[in-house]
């Protein structure tokens, strides 16, 4: 499931730039569920990002005047609330290595979402390329090099039926420190179902 390469942003580098996608957070039981289902080594399972998510758009470099108006944009529509199901477990190689990823099942509500989040964005002049062909969701388990650590010997398995229904997604900003990339979510976006349930435990 390769990802389209987003065009130039501003330089990555500075405190007024920022690298940023739109994503729903997967909860710590689900991403449990697909790492007992991965039938790897220990070193496999210790490249897997601390959390998952299920990315929705990719915006790269980003300056913070513009962040501003991507979070304007993206409040600027309401969704309702939905579930996810897991689907397959799979990889694909590409000249840099092999990508494990896991899927989830068909969710009309989901390519939706999908489709209002680039609706919302296309007018602001970002600098990135939408994917092209269908959506296909997934979160990104692994990024493996050749030569090094290998993916499963037959990766595409049904996961666990785990399923869960988000409460929001989020405008999240990505940096890299040595242990890999840190995810900071800048802003929720609730789903319409789930602003009481938010607001009861924040308060």
């Amino acid at each position: 499931m390769p990802e389209t390469a987003p065009s130039p942003g501003p330089a990555p580098g500075s405190d007024d730039v920022l690298r940023l996608f739109v994503a729903i957070p997967v909860p710590e039981s689900v991403s449990l569920l697909i790492r007992q289902a991965v039938a790897g080594p220990e070193e496999l399972l210790a490249r897997f990002p601390k959390t998952l998510h299920v990315t929705l758009s990719f915006l790269g470099n980003v300056s913070r005047e513009m962040a501003s108006k991507v979070e304007d944009a993206l409040g600027g529509f309401t969704f309702p609330a939905f579930e996810l199901r897991l689907g397959p477990l799979g990889a694909f190689s590409q000249k840099r290595g092999t990508i494990l990823w896991a899927g989830f099942a068909p969710s009309p509500e989901l390519s939706l979402l999908k489709a209002r989040v680039d609706r919302a964005l296309a007018p602001l002049p970002l600098g990135f390329q939408s994917e092209r062909g269908p959506f296909k969701p997934h979160v990104t388990l692994a990024r493996l090099k050749p030569g090094g650590v290998k993916a499963p010997a037959d990766p595409r398995t049904i996961l666990p039926a785990g399923a869960f229904a988000p409460d929001f997604f989020g405008l999240y900003s990505s940096r890299l420190d040595p242990t890999g990339a840190v995810h900071t979510l800048q802003r929720m976006f609730p789903f319409s179902a789930a602003w009481v349930r938010i607001i009861r435990e924040h308060t």
